[in-house]
């Protein structure tokens, strides 16, 4: 049984997570699954033999156009451009397609944002006539007339309508992608109350707009506004999340950075500098002052002062000597000495600490599983309320 963890990009609020995990644990294969929200990664158990991670990409995607970042599942050009820009890393790569993300939703947000501006205007109008400060006719930019017939368009509605469509259907594209995909799997989330009450107050007042004999007394004005509010405070929200959510993640990137990038080994008598991710466990390497130490080991030639404050916390540099042992990303302070290679790649105390943190983050708390299962009829109770 393999037991993995992976990011995911693309959700946006408690009942995505319930329903990846409703698509993912239908799989033959996958054992136990769990999707925290918060961290946006996806820690899964399942058997390797029986279903594959190409599967499992698809069931994540299945469930609303979300994706999970894993190496393999990259097109050639995108895994070769990930090896170059990131060394690889799924994480890293997730890590870059948010930050692609909050550009793309911050632009969005601005140009919304501006055209709510004339919405923000009308309604201060609106809120004047009801104090009777001043006077609001029905029409007040009177009426589009068709010659040779008694049809006619109230002005102020149709620029409403002509303002609203593009940021309901452009702007708010996400809410209705994400609606259709989650129908299709016969479930709701949170988009699907945003696309109801939008699109519902689009329809109303589109047709208060081009044909208000239909309601009668009641075509008396529209909701454009409504629906463009809730769009542009939805996106701004999720804005700010993921501005807020970029910050949480700092913890584990500055633990990764804390590593060592090059080590100086000795091979057939010489230095021979290589990056970390090449070094291997038996082998000699060569440290002078001011440089980390790349990986775990002994000892084996020499004496200097080490700082280990980075990981032990400790701030008073350590003296060392040959056979103590000296921990990766550590920094040597005085003299050049030179260690065999004990504990490489995952296997060093920073890699240890760096995935105790990533579980840490993965895990659900009881009261979070509570929510969890409000957040998962939440929405239909809603709709069948409204």
């Amino acid at each position: 049984m393999n037991k993995e963890q992976y990011p995911i990009v693309g959700m946006h609020c408690a009942s995505c997570k319930k329903l990846i995990e409703k698509m993912v644990s239908k799989l033959d294969g996958v054992e136990d699954v769990n999707v925290n929200y918060a961290s946006e990664t996806m820690t899964i158990s399942y058997d390797e033999n029986t279903v594959s991670l190409e599967k499992i990409g698809e069931a994540v995607k299945s469930a609303g156009g979300y994706e999970l970042i894993a190496g393999t599942l990259a097109s050639p050009r995108e895994a070769e451009k990930i090896k170059q820009d990131m060394g690889g890393n799924h994480k890293s790569h997730a890590t870059a397609l948010r930050k692609e993300e909050y550009k793309k939703l911050k632009k969005i947000v601005a140009w919304v944002g501006i055209g709510s501006i004339p919405f923000i205007l009308l309604m201060g109008v609106h809120g004047l006539a009801s104090l009777d400060l001043i006077a609001m006719m029905h029409a007040p930019l009177g009426f589009v007339a068709f010659s040779g017939s008694a049809y006619k368009i109230n002005l102020l509605f149709l620029l409403q309508f002509l303002i609203a469509t593009p940021i309901l259907f452009i702007g708010g594209k996400q809410f209705y992608v994400s609606t259709w995909r989650a129908l299709k799997v016969r479930a709701a989330n949170m988009d699907t109350l945003i696309a109801l009450g939008t699109f519902t107050a689009w329809v109303f007042s589109t047709l208060v707009t081009f044909a208000p004999a239909l309601f009668g007394d009641v075509a008396s004005d529209v909701f454009f506004e409504a629906a463009v509010f809730i769009v542009f405070f939805i996106l701004l929200g999720r804005l700010l999340e993921a501005r807020a959510k970029a910050k949480t993640s700092d913890a584990v990137k500055v633990l990764f950075e804390l590593q060592a990038k090059e080590a100086v080994v000795l091979r057939n008598g010489e230095e021979v500098k290589i990056p970390v991710s090449e070094v291997q466990k038996g082998e000699t390497i060569v440290v002078r002052p001011g440089e980390k130490i790349p990986v775990d080991g002994n000892m084996s030639k020499g004496a200097s002062t080490i700082d280990e404050s980075m990981v032990t916390g400790e701030s008073i540099p350590v003296e060392k000597k040959q056979g103590d042992a000296v921990i990766g990303a550590t920094i040597n302070k005085t003299s050049t000495f030179q260690f065999t290679a004990e504990h490489v790649g995952s296997d060093t105390m920073l890699s240890q600490i760096i995935k105790m943190v990533e579980q840490a983050q993965g895990t659900t708390a009881p009261i979070q599983k509570l929510a969890d299962k409000v957040s998962g009829v939440f929405v239909p109770i809603v709709i069948i309320i409204a």
